[in-house]
């Protein structure tokens, strides 16, 4: 047996990896080859002659040679209970031997949850254990907490690899928190996706006079330096979206948009929220342009914990008005 790179991805994603994962937790294929261009995602099988075994997506960074996150780690349909997936996480630590650290995520236990469903937790964190991995933190990712696992020669500190592993799912993801601290919440998942496009792009539509196109937001969903979230109803309805750029720990704050008949209901305020608790852990400050006569937007910003700091004359040059600029600052501990 051997690991070698998948021959046949798109057929491999859609035998394998759409059996094993449900929707909700498959990376998209688009978003997977995005990362492999960039040489940022390596799909491995497990190989024997032709016959696909099993498979491991590997995720790093170009910024953070030595650290690599186990994205998808499974057996094909048949194979499973056989101690092919130990067989691949050995083979793994041979191939990465001496030159990366090897990031695992697993579950964690809740503490009052179903018995049953905390008993697999642990059993799939004994699972990587018996394999070489040890705990280190645990993580909040889509709403869920994470044990973090690593395998390889463990760092002296631990910050060089938190600020790797949070670097890998890059700023499009305001869910994710490392680590996340004892009885901390973790932040359910606000981010957009190409489902949402539709909706979004009539929201869009509706609140500018230049609006984007769905170009435009399609190649910002594939941008590293950019978070784009969304806030759903109950029914799925997107009621509103933002966009925050991010350079180093600059953050400013691109676009914010509400439904007409999801206005005054909080929903910019939340999103807001998201991109500020993300700015507590990742920035030194976010920044925003408001138009000089948006009265209730800027009255929300200063609520928000904004401050204006400058004014820009005739910024908005179609409308003939002046840009107000606003600016939050976050300090070491994460505080506003």
């Amino acid at each position: 047996m051997e690991l070698r790179p998948i021959s046949d991805l798109a057929g491999w994603y859609a035998r394998e990896l759409s059996e094993a994962f449900p929707e909700n937790e498959r990376k998209p294929l688009a978003d997977m080859m995005s990362e492999m261009e960039r040489g940022c995602y390596e799909p491995l099988g497990l190989y024997e002659g032709q016959a696909l075994l099993g498979y491991a997506t590997l995720w790093s960074r170009e910024a953070f040679p030595g650290y690599v996150l186990l994205d998808y780690l499974g057996v094909t349909a048949g194979r499973r209970n056989g101690g092919l997936g130990a067989a691949i996480l050995r083979l793994l630590g041979e191939r990465y031997a001496g030159r990366a650290l090897i990031i695992t995520e697993a579950e964690a236990p809740v503490p009052g949850g179903p018995e049953a469903e905390n008993a697999l937790r642990l059993r799939r964190i004994g699972f990587y254990e018996r394999c070489g991995f040890a705990p280190v933190y645990d993580i909040g990712s889509c709403g869920v907490r994470f044990r973090a696992l690593v395998l390889g020669r463990m760092p002296a500190g631990m910050e060089k690899l938190m600020a790797a592993h949070r670097a890998i799912y890059g700023p499009g993801r305001p869910d994710v928190k490392i680590p996340l601290g004892p009885g901390e919440i973790p932040e359910p998942p606000y981010w957009m996706d190409r489902s949402h496009l539709p909706q979004v792009l009539a929201i869009e539509r509706a609140c500018f006079s230049k609006p984007w196109s769905e170009q435009t937001f399609a190649d910002e969903l594939y941008n590293d330096a950019v978070s784009l979230v969304v806030a759903e109803g109950e029914d799925g309805a997107v009621l509103g979206y933002g966009e925050v750029s991010v350079v180093l720990d600059e953050g400013c704050l691109e676009k914010i948009a509400v439904a007409e008949d999801s206005r005054r209901q909080g929903v910019a305020e939340e999103i807001l929220g998201a991109f500020l608790r993300f700015g507590e852990a990742h920035l030194a400050f976010l920044t925003l342009e408001v138009r000089a006569s948006n009265a209730p937007a800027i009255a929300l910003y200063e609520k928000m914990g904004f401050e204006t700091v400058g004014r820009r004359k005739n910024y908005y040059a179609d409308l003939h008005e002046d840009a107000i600029l606003m600016t939050v600052e976050f300090d070491r501990i994460g505080t506003v």
